[in-house]
């Protein structure tokens, strides 16, 4: 989309190229967090974040989802999709992350849309990993000062 041509009326934030978690034409619902959908995305989330870390599996540890602590339904008019937003805890480590999750109903696919964002700190726990992009998402088996690894 160009600012010096003829913007579509029916145009979508995909259209202009607007991430959904920024996009404001849509509704954005709480669903149960214990909902089917929802563990679903987080889930996916989990598993894109031990994806990321592939390459790292001798230092960082696996991690799974510990709890839902919210999930959102995003729902655009004029889509083939739903997104979900689902805040994540996972363990070990206590990691807090927030991902957009697509849900695709002509296939019923569940995939993460965009960077996956860590929400709380992770001071130390990541000082294994060289990628500072990565230190985000790692909790080395082997942690420093004897720390817990079930935090």
């Amino acid at each position: 989309m160009s600012l010096f041509g003829d913007v579509p009326l029916d145009r979508t934030c995909d259209d202009a190229g607007i991430p959904s978690p920024f996009c404001i034409c849509h509704q954005l619902t709480r669903i149960p967090s214990d909902s089917k959908l929802s563990i679903w995305a987080a889930n996916s989330a989990g598993k894109d974040i031990n994806n990321l870390l592939k390459d790292y599996s001798k230092v960082c540890e696996h991690l799974t989802v510990a709890k839902i602590i919210h999930a959102h339904k995003m729902e655009f008019s004029k889509q083939k999709y739903t997104d979900y937003l689902v805040m994540i805890e996972t363990t070990p480590g206590g990691g807090q992350f927030e991902a957009n999750v697509r849900y695709r109903a002509s296939d019923n696919s569940m995939t993460v849309d965009g960077p996956i964002s860590r929400t709380n700190l992770y001071g130390d726990t990541s000082y294994c990993v060289p990628d500072a992009d990565l230190r985000n998402y790692c909790y080395c088996k082997k942690q420093r000062g004897g720390k817990s690894k079930n935090r």
